[in-house]
């Protein structure tokens, strides 16, 4: 395994793993890639920027076609927006991902992005409740369905259990007015995911549904971890 690869970790607010947001995986991707190298203790840095080259070795792809993922990321990323939920105020909000549009060096092979002002807080200068991984456990995933689902797994990894209204899974992975039939939800996006975790990312998942009347209403997810590689990770502390 690759020493630098094995280094770059991910952190989020709680609060954003539990956002509604859909991105392609490309865009998914360069923003993870982005957080992962940022000091979760730390003020953000004013830009960040990311090489076709690290994009090609983080994710085992050619360049040539880490140069088109970042070309095409660079015109689209600023209108991907996160709908965050208040529960104490029983309201959401839509926030974008960037201050604004991101700008692809074409000399240089690389992209460069600010994150929002309502997005730092939720990856920068964090204490209390947020989520953390090893971008190597994801890196191989070739779904975003996949990547969102292992993000909320880890949010309980504590426990090992994720119980999660059917509305709430579907409204996370934008996917609210789409596949109206549960079993259509399960066959394109729940199965694969679990399929996809089970063989890339260290997890042994097991699901079930929960039923009210004859109607799906919920999911559980139980879920333990094949080794701790992970798990040595230095927290962020309190400022």
């Amino acid at each position: 395994m690759d020493d630098a690869k094995e280094l770059q970790k991910v952190y989020k607010s709680n609060t954003l793993v539990e956002a509604a947001y859909k991105l392609s995986l490309g865009e998914q991707r360069i923003l993870l890639a982005c957080i992962a190298k940022i000091d979760s203790r730390k003020p953000l840095p004013p830009e960040i920027k990311i090489s076709a080259v690290e994009y090609a070795d983080t994710y085992d792809l050619p360049v040539s076609q880490a140069y088109e993922a970042l070309r095409e990321a660079s015109e689209r990323m600023f209108e991907r927006k996160i709908r965050l939920a208040n529960k104490q105020q029983r309201e959401e909000r839509d926030i974008r991902w960037l201050q604004e549009r991101a700008v692809y060096h074409t000399g240089q092979g690389a992209i460069s992005l600010v994150f929002s002002d309502r997005v730092k807080r939720h990856i920068s200068l964090l204490s209390g409740e947020f989520t953390r991984y090893q971008l190597e456990r994801v890196s191989g995933l070739q779904s975003f369905f996949s990547v969102r689902l292992y993000e909320m797994l880890m949010r309980w990894r504590d426990t090992g259990t994720l119980i999660i209204s059917l509305d709430d899974f579907k409204r996370r992975l934008g996917i609210e007015d789409k596949y109206p039939r549960f079993p259509d939800l399960k066959r394109r996006v729940i199965a694969p995911a679990v399929k996809e975790l089970g063989q890339k990312s260290g997890l042994e998942i097991e699901w079930d549904i929960e039923r009210e009347r004859r109607a799906v209403k919920g999911l559980i997810f139980r879920f333990r971890e094949r080794d701790q590689m992970d798990l040595d990770l230095d927290e962020p502390k309190p400022a």
